[in-house]
């Protein structure tokens, strides 16, 4: 229950940073001491709190579970290399500023690659528990499947029968 509550909290957390930095909220634009925004502290955040709950999500010794990791040590250093690349704990460039754009995408790329790969595989599992299928059989169904899709032959089949297929005219 007590985890339940806690994933809830933190979503709280990421729908309301979101809300606030999609609209601009005043309250972003305030300074901390030393020329920190609280926008910046706010995305930072949202960052480090998301890449903690993929990395909650993920199965021990699952590769799945080593990139959350990555994710969250990503998250962790954005804010330092951030700086480093405006040159001040504002984040106000001055010049060059689209290696701090790509930097930010890959970070928000990889929180949201991690996000869609949580997601599929608790629905994966949800089905595999509903029909019953170990997750030994399940990865075997998996590979039998991946298999069948890829097999040359029947693909070849497949592809050739298409111009058999009656067109009806009106």
């Amino acid at each position: 229950m007590a985890r339940n509550s806690i994933h809830g909290l933190v979503w709280v957390y990421i729908l309301f940073c979101v809300l606030s930095l999609a609209t601009g909220l005043e309250w972003l634009e305030i300074v901390l001491p030393g020329g920190f925004p609280l926008g910046t502290l706010a995305m930072w955040a949202l960052f480090v709190v998301l890449a903690w709950d993929w990395l909650r999500l993920a199965p021990r010794m699952t590769r799945r579970r080593q990139m959350a990791w990555l994710g969250l040590i990503l998250a962790l250093a954005w804010y330092p290399v951030s700086v480093f690349q405006a040159g001040n704990p504002a984040l106000t460039f001055y010049g060059d500023s689209m290696p701090w754009v790509i930097w930010t995408a890959t970070l928000l790329t990889w929180l949201f690659s991690l996000g869609v790969w949580t997601v599929l595989s608790a629905l994966r599992n949800q089905r595999n528990s509903a029909s019953g299928n170990s997750d030994a059989e399940s990865g075997a169904a998996w590979r039998s499947f991946l298999s069948q899709i890829i097999e040359w032959p029947s693909l070849w089949r497949l592809v050739s029968s298409w111009h058999r297929v009656p067109v009806r005219y009106r």
